[in-house]
């Protein structure tokens, strides 16, 4: 910007400030405005891993397509041995794993349940494989029939997001 359009600039900002903001909100906004947008041009895969949990459903893919336009950070869709409830960033890669929570029909207590059986016990091999580790007392009477947020329709849910393509087949 010129020094003559950066002093004009500087002086409308100022004489307006009289009668548009407290000043301490307006200080305080530009400062946000700033630092947020340092962070978007710096560390643009941390910034939209927030902004993705954060951002409204209407907003989505105005945030998405902002995100194709820049180019550094690609969304991938959801991993079933990678994914979680909140975004999960992969920075060797510059990738973004999609939300598992933000599937249809997939709960908090359904995320929390399967991440808590890949914790415990492994990566899963594919969609038999998740199938028969979390419904596994409907498979052995031995196994004690604790109560399972998952069902049909939410496994179809995870094939259909893709949730499951990295698996071994």
């Amino acid at each position: 910007c010129p020094i003559d359009a950066a002093k004009q600039i500087w002086d409308n900002i100022e004489a307006s400030s009289s009668y548009l903001f407290n000043r301490s909100h307006a200080t305080a906004y530009a400062l946000t405005g700033f630092v947020g947008a340092w962070i978007k041009v710096h560390y643009p895969i941390a910034f939209y891993t927030v902004m993705l949990k954060w951002v409204e459903k209407e907003k989505l893919p105005v945030l998405m397509n902002e995100m194709r336009e820049i180019g550094s950070a690609k969304i991938s869709a959801p991993d079933i041995n990678i994914s979680s409830s909140d975004f999960v960033t992969d920075y060797a890669t510059n990738t973004i794993y999609w939300s598992v929570s933000r599937i249809k029909q997939l709960g908090v207590k359904t995320v929390d349940y399967i991440v808590k059986e890949r914790a415990a016990y492994g990566t899963y091999d594919g969609v038999e494989h998740f199938i028969k580790r979390l419904l596994r007392h409907k498979f052995s009477p031995a196994v004690s029939a604790d109560r399972v947020p998952v069902t049909s329709l939410i496994i179809k849910n995870l094939i259909y997001a893709g949730a499951f393509d990295s698996c071994d087949l």
